[in-house]
């Protein structure tokens, strides 16, 4: 409680770093793997970052907070760091200005205790209200409610299985809750098959259009074909030349007509064998996270 922090060496047992800046408890720790850097909330309102690789302190913001700060996640391929506060708001420091936040996003009704990272845009939340929700960090917006837990039970902890299809949630009510994130992650595949259909439909529409122009009974080729024919301003056209026009310009479009048919059944099948593939596919192991609810 007197905001201490040590970094132990497991092999040797001893502290290899000793920090005590903080002048209030430390509420949250999490680790930035791209940046080997440990970061530290704590009570006073106050943000510290320590180098793993030197177990030297790197920063420490400003001691001027009106919250406390209560928990933190790490964004945006390490380039964002998110922390929960007091009153709510998720205050947004930028890696390497570390003096003051550079964003804040308001929203919850109550404490923002716990964070997890679910991808490099998308933070789950756990509040004072017992509320479990989807964020979205830059831009800023609330996607949604995952769960709660009794109301006004504080979500303490939150943990995430290493294949992202489970969360665990620990709260006052004395209960440790299992979610299931699938819903999530078809979300992502829904949107991930969509742009595809769409890339896809452009390139058909791009292939037909310049297929009719170039087809020797499209209308292009007809018109082509009587300018070169010597006279032609002259004579006037016969019923079987009308006759002979009109049935290539069907042939072009039924060309046409074919193509966008074999298009649409190229992308049934891969969306089938995509579906497939889902269907065979073995769900990964998953690790032990119910450590990082202690």
């Amino acid at each position: 409680m007197d905001g201490g922090l040590c970094i132990w060496d497991l092999r040797s047992q001893q502290h290899v770093l000793k920090y005590n800046k903080h002048s209030d408890y430390i509420s949250g720790l999490t680790v930035s793997e791209k940046q080997q850097a440990l970061l530290a909330v704590s009570g006073d309102g106050t943000l510290s970052v320590h180098d793993l690789r030197s177990c030297k302190v790197l920063a420490r913001s400003e001691d001027d907070a009106d919250d406390e700060l209560m928990s933190v996640a790490v964004v945006k391929n390490g380039k964002k760091v998110v922390c929960g506060s007091t009153s709510g708001v998720l205050a947004i420091w930028s890696w390497g200005y570390w003096n003051d936040c550079s964003d804040r996003f308001p929203g919850h009704p109550e404490s923002v205790d716990a964070l997890v990272t679910y991808d490099e845009d998308t933070l789950i939340t756990g509040s004072s209200d017992g509320a479990l929700r989807i964020v979205s960090i830059l831009p800023n917006k609330l996607l949604g409610v995952l769960g709660e837990h009794e109301e006004d039970m504080p979500v303490e902890r939150l943990a995430m299985a290493a294949d992202k299809s489970l969360l665990a949630s620990v709260s006052h009510d004395a209960c440790v809750k299992l979610w299931d994130l699938s819903i999530l992650q078809d979300d992502d595949e829904d949107d991930d098959e969509d742009d595809d259909a769409a890339a896809e439909d452009e390139e058909a529409a791009v292939a037909a259009g310049a297929g009719g122009d170039a087809a020797p009974g499209g209308p292009a080729a007809a018109a082509a074909a009587a300018a070169s024919e010597p006279g032609s301003s002259k004579r006037r056209p016969r019923a079987e030349d009308s006759d002979d026009s009109g049935s290539d310009g069907s042939d072009g479009d039924s060309s046409d007509d074919e193509g966008r048919g074999g298009s649409s059944r190229q992308r049934k099948k891969k969306r089938e064998k995509t579906a497939m593939g889902k269907g065979r596919a073995k769900p990964s192991k998953t690790g032990n996270f119910f450590a990082d609810l202690l």
